[in-house]
C-alpha cells in the first residue's frame, strides 16, 4: 500500500509577475463576488482565525489596484471593508479566560482569534500579530486609494496593536518565534510608516523596541546541528514554521537592510539546507497538524536560497495552498481567499527575487550530498534521514533507541550504538565524482563499555554505501551484531509525482513482504527491494515486523494505516504529542519498535567487524539490479587501517584512534 501527499517542492510555485497578477485578479472577482453588505470580506464568520482575516483580504485586493488589476468598484470594496473593519473587528474590552494579560482593563486595541467572548482566547495574540501585518500593508498600499481619514484611523490601531503586544498582555506567550518574529516585523514596518508622515521620534521608539524585541527572541533561540534556531513550542525546529521564520527575516532584511536579519536568515537557511533530503523531504516536525501549508515561506526560501547559494525551494510544501488559503483548499485563485497569510502572500508578490535551483554540494558537518544522494546528520552525527534516488529513508526504532547504526542483542536485550560519551569526530573528503565521510564515536554498552565505532558514508550521487566498523570484543560476550539499514518511509509517485507512503518490500523472488503485517516474521534476503529503493548487505538481511505490545500501536508501518490516509497525517499521527507540541525531534523516538531492515553476519577485517549496507534506486529491467556491495579489507600491518574498494574507487580509513591529534584519516584514491 502507498499513502499519497498533498506535498510538492515550494519552487514548483508558479512565480512569475505574471502569476501573481492572475492570482490577484482572480482573488478580486472573488472578493467582490462575496463582500456582504456591511463589507466583510470574510469567508466564514465563525470560523477561526475570523479575527484578521477581512483586513488581510483588503490588503491583497489594494495590492491588485497598484497592479492596475480589477475594475474601479475595488476601491469601494477596499473603503467598505476597512471600515467593517475598523467598526466590528477592533477588540478593546479584555477577552473573558485569556491568560496572559499584565494589565486588565487597558482599552488597547486586539484582534481576536474566534469573535465569541472567551472562545480560544489563547489564539488572541498571535491574530493581533496577523492583524497588525495586514495594517501596516494597507497602510503602505493605501494613499491615494483610501481616504485618508480611514488610513489615519487605522494607523492608530496599529499603533496600539503594538502597545497590547508588548506591554498590555506578556509578548509571544506561545513561545513560538513564527509569531514573535512577526510582531517584530510588523513593527518594523510601522515604524517606516510614522517615520513617512514625519513623526519620527515615534518612529525611532517603536523601532528600539521593535529591535529589543527582536533581541529576546534571539536570545531564546535553541541549539542544534551547530545552529541556533527560533525556538517552537519548546522545541529547535519545526517543519512548518521554521521556513515561515525564514519568510519573516526575508522580509525584515528587506525592510531595514540589517545585516543582523541577513546573518539568522542565512543561518537558518543553512541548517534547513541540511536537514531536507534531496527531494525536499524532512521527517519529523512539531506541527504536523498544519499539514506543511508550505505557500507562507515562498519568501523565504527564494530570498535566503539565493544567498547561501543553495536549492531551499525543494522544501516539500502543502500543493493545495499555492499563494494563500482559501475556502476550498486550493490555494490558485479559484476559490475564496483566506486571508490569514495575505501578508506573505503581499511580500512574495512585491519580491522580485529568483530561485536558486542548484544544489550546494560541498560536504558540511551535518549533511552530504551528491546527485540523487543526501544524507541528514542529527547532532551526534547519526543519520537523521537518507535519501537515495527519491526514496526517503528514516531511522529504525530497536528497543526504544532511534538509528541508521549498529546495534545488538544480548541475553533478551537490544541496544543501538548511537549514543556517544566523548565527542564526535569526522573528515569529509570530495574527489572525482565521489563524496565520503567518516565519522567516529566513542558509544556506550548498556555496561557504559566504550564502543570506538568507524562509520563511512560513500556516494557518487546514485548509490550510497554505508560501511561501520567496531571491535566485537567489546561487547559482551555472544551479542548478535547488526546493522540497522533504516525504514525505508516515502517514495515520490510515478512520473515524478509527490511522495507517497512505503509500506511494501519484495523479496528477491518476488514475493511481497507487506510491512502493514504485524506477524513479526522474519525473511533473510541476500537483498530487498523497497518501491525504488534496493538495499543490499555484505550479509543477509533481515526484514522484520514486530509484533505490537497489547493495546499499544506503537509501529510505524501497521494496518492500521489506511489508504485515505495521506503521508503527512500519518506522519502527524507518530508525533510525540497529538496536539503537535513539543520537541519535534522526538517524533519516532518514542516507539517501542519499527519494522526493522538489518544487516546480519558482517564479515571480521582485521580485529574489527565491518558490516556494509550499499543503497541503490531500483533497476527498471531486473527486480533485483546488481547493486555493488563495497569490499572490506584490512590495511597491511596493524594499527586497523582498513581499504573499501568499489570500482571506481578505493578508500583509505586510518585507524580507530586516528592521527596524531585524534582525528579520523580518510583518504580516496581514483583508479
Amino acid at each position: 500500500m502507498l499513502l499519497a501527499s498533498q506535498c510538492r517542492s515550494v519552487h514548483e510555485t508558479p512565480c512569475a509577475p505574471g502569476d501573481y497578477d492572475a492570482f490577484l485578479s482572480a482573488v478580486v472577482v472573488h472578493a467582490l463576488g462575496l463582500q456582504r453588505g456591511d463589507g466583510n470580506l470574510e469567508i466564514d464568520p465563525g470560523g477561526a482565525d475570523v479575527g484578521d482575516t477581512s483586513l488581510g483580504v483588503t490588503s491583497l485586493l489594494l495590492l491588485a489596484a497598484t497592479r492596475g488589476l480589477g475594475p474601479l468598484e475595488v476601491r469601494d470594496a477596499v473603503e467598505r471593508s476597512l471600515r467593517f473593519f475598523l467598526r466590528e473587528r477592533v477588540f478593546r474590552a479584555d477577552n473573558p479566560g485569556y491568560p496572559n494579560l499584565r494589565r486588565r482593563g487597558s482599552g488597547e486595541p486586539y484582534a481576536r482569534y474566534v469573535l465569541a467572548d472567551g472562545a480560544h482566547p489563547f489564539g488572541d495574540w498571535p491574530s493581533t500579530v496577523w492583524a497588525m501585518l495586514h495594517a501596516v500593508n494597507v497602510l503602505r498600499l493605501g494613499p491615494d486609494r483610501v481616504a485618508p481619514h480611514l488610513l489615519d484611523e487605522l494607523l492608530e490601531v496599529a499603533r496600539g496593536y503594538w502597545r497590547w503586544l508588548t506591554e498590555v498582555t506578556f509578548f509571544n506567550p506561545q513561545d513560538t518565534a513564527n509569531q514573535a518574529l512577526g510582531a517584530v516585523v510588523a513593527a518594523l514596518m510601522l515604524a517606516d510608516e510614522l517615520g513617512d508622515r514625519g513623526l519620527g521620534a515615534d518612529a525611532e521608539a517603536t523601532r528600539a523596541s521593535a529591535y529589543e524585541h527582536y533581541a529576546l527572541v534571539r536570545s531564546m533561540r535553541l541549539p542544534d546541528r551547530g545552529h541556533l534556531l527560533p525556538a517552537e513550542h519548546g522545541g529547535a525546529w519545526d517543519g512548518n514554521y521554521g521556513p515561515a521564520s525564514l519568510s519573516f527575516l526575508a522580509q525584515a532584511h528587506r525592510i531595514t537592510a540589517d545585516p543582523v536579519f541577513l546573518r539568522d536568515g542565512c543561518d537558518l537557511a543553512t541548517y534547513l539546507d541540511a536537514r531536507l533530503g534531496v527531494r525536499g523531504f524532512d521527517v519529523g516536525g512539531a506541527r504536523y497538524v498544519e499539514q506543511h501549508l508550505g505557500f507562507e515561506a515562498t519568501l523565504g526560501l527564494r530570498y535566503f536560497g539565493q544567498r547561501i547559494g543553495a536549492d531551499i525551494g525543494r522544501y516539500l510544501g502543502n500543493d493545495r495552498h499555492r499563494y494563500l488559503m482559501d475556502a476550498e483548499g486550493k490555494g490558485d485563485g479559484t476559490a475564496a481567499p483566506n486571508g490569514h497569510f495575505a501578508f506573505m502572500a503581499v511580500w512574495a508578490a512585491q519580491d522580485t527575487t529568483s530561485w536558486w535551483r542548484t544544489a550546494h554540494e560541498a560536504n558540511r558537518r551535518y549533511q552530504l550530498r551528491r546527485g540523487d544522494v543526501s544524507v541528514g546528520f542529527d547532532n551526534s552525527l547519526s543519520p537523521h534521514l537518507l535519501h537515495v534516488g527519491g526514496v526517503a529513508v528514516a531511522p529504525s526504532i530497536l528497543a526504544g533507541q532511534a538509528g541508521i547504526a549498529p546495534a545488538y542483542r544480548n541475553c533478551g536485550r537490544s541496544h543501538v550504538l548511537v549514543r556517544p560519551l566523548a565527542p564526535v569526530r569526522s573528515v569529509e573528503v570530495d574527489v572525482d565524482g565521489w563524496s565520503a565521510k567518516l565519522v567516529t564515536k566513542a558509544v556506550a554498552t548498556w555496561d557504559e563499555v566504550l564502543v570506538t565505532t568507524r562509520t563511512l558514508y560513500l556516494t557518487d550521487g546514485e548509490r550510497l554505501h554505508v560501511v561501520v566498523l567496531l571491535d566485537p570484543a567489546a561487547l559482551p560476550p555472544g551479542s548478535e551484531v547488526t546493522l540497522l539499514a533504516g525504514l525505508p518511509y516515502a517514495a515520490p509517485a510515478p512520473a515524478g509525482g509527490p511522495y507517497r507512503k512505503i509500506v511494501r518490500l519484495a523479496a528477491p523472488d518476488g514475493r511481497a513482504l507487506d510491512l502493514g503485517d504485524e506477524g513479526g516474521s522474519l525473511v533473510p534476503a541476500d537483498a530487498l527491494v523497497a518501491s525504488g529503493l534496493v538495499v543490499r548487505g555484505n550479509g543477509v538481511l533481515r526484514a522484520t515486523n514486530p509484533l505490537p505490545p497489547a493495546g499499544m500501536g506503537s509501529h510505524v508501518l501497521s494496518s492500521s494505516v489506511t489508504r485515505d490516509q495521506t503521508l503527512e497525517q500519518v506522519a502527524f499521527s507518530l508525533a510525540a504529542d497529538p496536539r503537535g507540541y513539543g520537541d519535534p525531534e522526538l517524533a519516532l523516538t518514542r516507539l517501542l519498535h519499527t519494522n526493522l531492515l538489518e544487516v546480519l553476519a558482517g564479515r571480521l577485517v582485521g580485529a574489527d567487524l565491518a558490516l556494509v549496507a550499499s543503497y541503490a534506486p531500483e533497476s527498471s529491467d531486473v527486480v533485483v539490479p546488481d547493486v555493488v556491495v563495497p569490499q572490506v579489507v584490512a590495511g597491511p600491518g596493524a594499527g586497523g587501517v582498513v581499504h573499501v574498494v568499489v570500482p571506481g574507487l578505493e578508500v583509505t580509513l586510518g585507524p580507530a584512534a586516528g592521527d596524531e591529534h585524534g582525528n579520523p584519516v580518510l583518504r580516496l584514491i581514483p583508479n
